[in-house]
């Protein structure tokens, strides 16, 4: 229907880095699976501003021993108006979106 996703599983700065300088506008989804759980290695900047995502999914266990999503990771997305959802946090969402 015209919707995309990005699933951008574990990577981190350098791989952002390179898929920036290959193709940033190949990158535009309207849901980005947010890299690496969040860590502070990675959903930098430059490439959340590509991807330009209106939703962020942020997948991390409860209490997890790495603390992801990082605080200043999640800001970041904030920052972007963009709407986080957190596996380890957010109540049962369903996504209708906008026709």
């Amino acid at each position: 229907g015209g919707r995309s996703a990005l699933l951008a599983g574990d990577i981190e700065a350098a791989q952002e880095a390179a898929l920036l300088a290959r193709d940033p506008a190949a990158l535009k989804s309207d849901v980005l699976i947010v890299p690496h759980h969040g860590s502070r290695t990675s959903s930098t900047p430059g490439f959340i501003d590509a991807v330009a995502p209106r939703w962020a999914v942020m997948q991390a266990g409860y209490r997890n021993r790495y603390g992801h999503p990082a605080p200043d990771v999640v800001e970041r997305y904030g920052q972007r108006a963009v709407r986080v959802l957190r596996s380890d946090s957010t109540p049962r969402y369903t996504w209708n979106p906008p026709a």
